[in-house]
């Protein structure tokens, strides 16, 4: 867990407030908000940003579709 966190700090560090983080991972249930948005916050705040961070999460898929076209 604590290459987790140490992750969200570091893109915490580096992006804008306006950027959305998505984690798309399987992660325990409440990650998202009990741990990534706190610490993510918090660097917010020493960087002296306002807004909060824009966080969403998807669960991993096992498959993901695959469009093919046509040969043409």
């Amino acid at each position: 867990m604590a290459a987790l966190e140490e992750s969200f700090d570091i893109i915490a560090t580096h992006i804008s407030p306006e950027t959305l983080v998505l984690i798309e991972t399987t992660v325990a249930p409440g990650t998202t908000e009990q741990i990534a948005y706190p610490i993510m916050k918090k660097v917010f705040r020493k960087r002296s940003l306002k807004g909060d961070p824009l966080l969403a999460h998807s669960f991993e898929r096992s498959c993901r579709a695959r469009i093919t076209l046509p040969a043409s």
